[in-house]
């Protein structure tokens, strides 16, 4: 209950599937403040955090297959997915 209390940032990643709807990769796009949504421009999170938060969605993903959508150009699209950050356990993604 504690740690949930202390969740200030939601971090949004982007996920792209491959031809065949595996994760093919994982990286980190921005941050957002409070309940509101608004841009944390300035905070990035630690690397470890990013890390276990993509590993999370690995894992997640291992063995399922991604939808596969394409922009009017061809390319894959990418698939948003969030975590939150808490200061009592920066390095641990709540995903």
């Amino acid at each position: 209950m504690e740690l949930q209390r202390a969740i200030k940032k939601g971090i949004i990643f982007a996920l792209i599937p491959d031809e065949n709807g595996k994760l093919q990769s994982c990286r980190f796009t921005g941050t957002t403040v409070g309940l509101d949504g608004k841009m944390d421009e300035t905070f990035r999170p630690s690397q470890a955090f990013i890390e276990g938060a993509c590993d999370k969605f690995k894992d997640a993903l291992k063995g399922t297959k991604m939808a596969v959508d394409r922009d009017n150009t061809g390319k894959i699209k990418e698939v948003y997915a969030y975590c939150s950050w808490s200061d009592l356990a920066p390095n641990k993604p709540l995903c």
